[in-house]
C-alpha cells in the first residue's frame, strides 16, 4: 500500500498509510517486527511519544504501545476526521478538517479544550514552550500562535501569500511553507520573518527540525539546511515523498507512490542503507526459483547492493550481485506471501553510497 506516515522512536520505526495497518521495523536490518490493526482507515499521521504511539486514521487518534502494540485508548475528533496529532507535556494536540485545533489528555484520551479558529482545515501544527502554533485563517496563510492554557488566540505569523502546509517549531524560531517553493523562518516571539530557504522546486509539503539541520519535502525531493544560516547541506533525489522522520544519523522517508520506506543519510556510522518493504504479496504459489533485475545508477568502488527475497514464515534467500539477471534457487522459501528488499552497503561514511533506481524479481 502507499506510505503515508512514519515516526522513529529508538531501534523501532513505524509507518503506515492506504491501509489500516502501522507496521513496526527495525531501523537496521529493516525488516518488520510487528503490526498495530486497530484503525480502520488510513494511517495519517503516526507520532510516538515514550513507550506510546499516537496514529491518525478517520477521525481517531488511537494510542498504542510501542513494545506491544496493544490499544491503550483513543481520542475521537470532529466527524469530518483528524489531520494530524502533536504530543506534548501530557497533552495531544490535532488539527482537524472542520479547522479546529483540539487538545486532549494522553491518559484519559478525552478533550479538555479547544480552539475555533478560522481555517477551512487545520492540516499543519506545531507544539512548544506552551503556545501551539497553526495553520489559521479563511485562506490558509497564517500561522497562529495559541496559549496551550486557554487555548487562545495570542498573535499570528503573517508572512506568507500562499497556503500554508507545514509548519515546525524549534528554539526560538518557527518554519513554515506550503503552495510555493520557499520554507520561511520566523521569530516565535516578534512572529517576524527572519529568512527564507529557497531550494525547492514545488510547494512545500513537510517540514522536520532535527538539532542543527531541516529537512523539507517538495515534489523534487528532501532538502537538508542549516536552521541558522538557511544554506543548503543536502539532497536526497526521491520523488512522492509523503513523509519524513530523522534518526541522529539517518532520514527514514514514506513514498507516497509505492509500498517502502526508504532509509537514507550522512555520515552513517554503519554500512547498511537500504528500502523495507511495506507489504509482503501473495503471489499464489510457493516459488522455487527466481530472476531479479536492477537498474543501478551508481556503484562506487568498495560498495555492494544486494537483496534479500523473505516470506511470511521467516526465511529468506540472499541474492547477490552475482546473480543479478541469472536464476537463483528460492527454494528455501515455504510460503506463497513474499517480499524483496535492496541492502545497499559502503565500508564507511566518507565513501558515497551506491544508487539504485529500481529493481523486479521475477519468480
Amino acid at each position: 500500500d502507499e506510505v503515508r506516515a512514519v515516526a522513529v522512536g529508538g531501534q523501532y520505526g513505524y509507518s503506515g498509510g492506504v491501509s489500516d495497518v502501522v507496521r513496526k521495523w527495525d531501523v537496521d536490518s529493516l525488516t518488520e517486527d510487528g503490526q498495530f490493526t486497530g484503525h480502520s482507515g488510513n494511517i495519517r499521521d503516526i507520532t510516538i511519544s515514550g513507550d506510546f504511539g499516537y496514529s491518525v486514521a478517520s477521525n481517531t487518534v488511537r494510542k498504542w504501545d510501542t513494545e506491544t502494540l496493544t490499544e491503550q485508548g483513543q481520542y475521537t475528533g470532529t466527524p469530518s476526521g483528524v489531520y494530524e496529532a502533536v504530543i506534548n507535556d501530557g497533552f495531544g494536540y490535532s488539527g482537524e478538517y472542520d479547522g479546529f485545533v483540539r487538545k486532549w489528555d494522553v491518559d484519559t484520551m478525552t478533550q479538555v479544550a479547544e480552539y475555533s479558529g478560522s481555517a477551512d482545515f487545520c492540516d499543519a501544527l506545531d507544539v512548544a514552550d506552551n503556545f501551539v502554533y497553526a495553520k489559521d485563517a479563511t485562506n490558509g496563510y497564517r500561522v497562529s500562535k495559541i496559549d496551550t492554557d486557554t487555548m487562545s488566540f495570542q498573535d499570528s505569523f503573517d508572512g506568507h501569500t500562499d497556503e500554508v502546509r507545514a509548519v515546525a517549531v524549534s528554539g526560538q524560531y518557527g518554519y513554515s511553507g506550503g503552495v510555493v517553493d520557499v520554507v520561511r523562518k520566523w521569530d516565535v516571539d516578534s512572529l517576524t520573518e527572519d529568512e527564507q530557504f529557497t531550494g525547492h522546486n514545488g510547494n512545500i509539503k513537510d517540514i522536520t527540525i532535527s538539532g542543527d539541520f531541516g529537512y523539507s519535502i517538495s515534489n523534487d525531493g528532501v532538502r537538508k539546511w542549516d536552521t541558522e544560516t538557511l544554506t543548503e547541506q543536502s539532497f536526497f533525489d526521491e520523488s512522492n515523498i509523503s513523509a519524513i522522520d530523522t534518526s541522529q544519523t539517518n532520514g527514514y522517508a514514506a513514498n507516497e507512490s509505492d509500498n517502502i520506506v526508504t532509509k537514507w543519510g550522512e555520515g552513517i556510522e554503519g554500512t547498511v542503507n537500504g528500502n523495507v518493504h511495506h507489504a509482503q504479496q501473495d503471489i499464489g504459489f510457493t516459488p522455487s526459483t527466481a530472476v531479479l533485475s536492477d537498474d543501478l545508477r551508481q556503484l562506487p568502488t568498495g560498495t555492494d547492493v544486494y537483496y534479500e527475497v523473505t516470506d511470511d514464515q521467516g526465511n529468506s534467500v540472499t541474492v547477490q550481485r552475482s546473480d543479478i539477471d541469472g536464476e537463483v534457487d528460492v527454494s528455501a522459501l515455504s510460503s506463497s506471501n513474499v517480499s524483496t528488499t535492496a541492502y545497499l552497503e559502503r565500508p564507511d561514511k566518507n565513501t558515497a553510497s551506491p544508487e539504485l533506481d529500481s529493481w523486479a524479481l521475477f519468480l
